[in-house]
């Protein structure tokens, strides 16, 4: 409502030395927390694309410049690595492409499918697999956005669906 994050104890005190941020926008996506190098991370993205990434004071680390367009279904992928500049987050707009977006300011994107209707996406941390699901077909994609698998789907409706991976699927 004022557009300020807040971080609290888990017995709902507010937490010492936090600032509260305040934000330009209305916050539409999850916050993701990952750790590197030891030290402790927030990411943010309001519903105008922009991304901020803080510390555990709430001190912005990061303000990219670039705001990060249509963020599909209002999600991202948080991909966690060694150090800071190389993690990262992956976001899908509403017509396939995707963007990868490293916290030292590198940008990629790429657009292996073209929709024009509804789908779901998800990135997999644990295989490194882009994965498009539509009422028709489900298509995944190797981090090199080589196609992996497409099946065809004959869906009556699209709903979220939970992707669950075995750790015999992880190896390949």
């Amino acid at each position: 409502e004022n557009k300020r994050i807040y971080n609290y104890t888990n017995k709902g005190d507010l937490v010492n030395g936090w600032e509260a941020v305040v934000n330009t926008d209305k916050i539409t996506a999850p916050l993701n927390y990952f750790r590197a190098k030891g030290l402790d991370y927030l990411t943010i993205l309001d519903q105008s694309g922009n991304l901020n990434l803080l510390d555990r004071k709430g001190k912005s680390v990061v303000k990219f410049k670039q705001k990060l367009k249509n963020p599909y279904h209002n999600e991202y992928y948080l991909i966690p690595d060694n150090t800071l500049n190389a993690s990262s987050i992956v976001i899908c707009d509403s017509t396939g492409k995707i963007t990868r977006l490293y916290f030292s300011g590198k940008i990629e994107s790429e657009q292996p499918i073209k929709s024009n209707t509804e789908f779901y996406f998800n990135y997999s941390t644990l295989n490194g697999q882009y994965v498009f699901v539509s009422k028709n077909k489900l298509s995944t994609f190797g981090n090199d956005f080589e196609k992996k698998l497409e099946t065809k789907l004959n869906l009556n409706s699209l709903t979220k669906p939970a992707f669950v991976y075995s750790s015999s699927q992880l190896k390949e």
